[in-house]
């Protein structure tokens, strides 16, 4: 007689078949790196009745060996989120510093914003659990945190110090928080400062009426920081009003050798000086941008070391309704550097210090403003 525990596995492996067979398939014969021969699929840990977030966590597990920021498997729920352009969480980003985990932006309409969580916080435990003050302790402590899971179990309580040195504690639920475009720009002096955190249409759209609104700019301050990266078509068109003369940014390499040359500029182009502000947030189309106006001679480029993360991506459907984010084109800048898990490294090295959070101050940004006229 077969075991109860044997036949939830067999159930298990049965009813999420379709769901890895189509993952397997997809990776194995489309992702860039020809000497990717298969992963261990027979490690996935499969149980009848397991939740969305375990399955898509045991998936993501086992694509987590290829060291490939892009590549990773997104469930249904996200996916329904992300079109209603909102996520489910707390609504606050925060950064290892000095020892410290400061609090870096806070989301207008999340659940801390009601509490009063101020950029420059300092996040001190989360649901009991002290914040480590050592940097490869805190990378440990954020893997046992589990962030990804946190919002499951319901309320989190979350103990800060605020900008005064007094703690405060709060006991917050996770909702859904819409995601709005970051687009702004605005003129100092002479100089446009421009920043947005993505490449799509409404980007081009709204960076060419931006430059035809401010025709009087002699420099500008394209600021990337925190710029998730988006479409390649949306990357180009932007380059195409940033340098003066037609050249090959670089060429991305499919899985069967098929090379595409990336061919941009002298479309209307920005003639002015440029300053562009990156950091370790800014990914993909982002850092392409920066590496090409810095190889071009058409930019100093100034902040941190960038993301490392610019491989070209396919989403595919899962027969769940969830997604593959697959990889499948390598990337290089015209010169061979290869910027993923590279970066792109700042002209000007800019250190980010607690005592550059507090309100109203943009230490980066002045640095970049005194290199301009």
């Amino acid at each position: 007689m077969m075991s109860i525990s044997l036949f939830l596995l067999l159930f298990a492996a049965d009813f999420f078949a379709p769901v890895v067979s189509e993952l397997r398939k997809a990776v194995e014969t489309g992702y860039y790196d020809q000497r990717l021969t298969g992963l261990d699929w027979d490690s996935l840990k499969l149980q009848e009745g397991m939740s969305e977030a375990a399955l898509y966590s045991e998936l993501n597990r086992v694509l987590s060996v290829l060291k490939d920021g892009h590549t990773s498997v997104v469930p249904p729920s996200a996916l329904r989120n992300r079109k209603a352009a909102s996520r489910f969480g707390l609504g606050f980003e925060a950064r290892f510093l000095e020892g410290k985990l400061a609090v870096m932006a806070v989301q207008s309409g999340s659940p801390v914003e009601a509490t009063g969580l101020k950029r420059g916080w300092l996040l001190r435990a989360v649901n009991g659990s002290q914040v480590p003050g050592e940097e490869k302790e805190f990378e440990k402590w954020i893997r046992d945190l589990g962030v990804g899971s946190l919002c499951e179990a319901g309320n989190v309580e979350l103990s800060f110090q605020n900008l005064q040195g007094t703690t405060q504690d709060h006991r917050v639920a996770c909702a859904m928080i819409r995601e709005e475009p970051v687009r702004t720009a605005r003129m100092q002096g002479n100089t446009l400062i421009a920043a947005f955190d993505r490449f799509d249409g409404a980007s081009v759209e709204w960076f060419n009426k931006v430059l035809e609104d401010n025709p009087t700019a002699s420099s500008m301050v394209l600021d990337l920081r925190a710029n998730f990266g988006g479409e390649r078509s949306a990357l180009l068109k932007i380059a195409d009003r940033l340098l003066e003369k037609k050249v090959v940014v670089g060429r991305s390499v499919a899985r069967r050798g098929k090379v595409t040359e990336w061919k941009v500029g002298g479309v209307k182009p920005f003639n002015g000086r440029i300053v562009v502000l990156v950091d370790s947030a800014t990914m993909s189309a982002g850092e392409i941008l920066a590496a090409a106006l810095q190889e071009n001679g058409r930019a100093k480029v100034l902040g941190r070391k960038t993301g490392g993360s610019v491989l070209l991506m396919r989403r595919i459907a899962l027969p769940d309704g969830g997604e593959l984010r697959l990889s499948i084109e390598d990337f290089a800048m015209n010169s061979g550097r290869r910027l993923e898990k590279n970066g792109v490294d700042p002209d000007e090295v800019l250190k980010l210090g607690l005592a550059d959070l507090k309100p109203g101050l943009d230490s980066d940004l002045a640095r970049a403003m005194a290199l301009l006229p």
